[in-house]
């Protein structure tokens, strides 16, 4: 969180949301080809950097 310097940084309530399994809802890109996820019952928007598999 701290050394993110790019697009959509983690907001501090998502961090109560990690270790939890959700399912991906959608997926944009940025124009640089940056994935970011929407996640369902889970607020924000996620870096792939900021997931793991299940």
């Amino acid at each position: 969180m701290r050394e993110w310097k790019y697009h959509h940084r983690l907001r501090p309530e998502q961090l109560a949301y990690a270790d939890h399994e959700a399912k991906v809802i959608g997926v944009g890109f940025y124009h640089g080809g940056d994935p970011v996820y929407t996640l369902e019952g889970i607020p924000g928007i996620w870096l792939e950097q900021c997931l793991r598999p299940a």
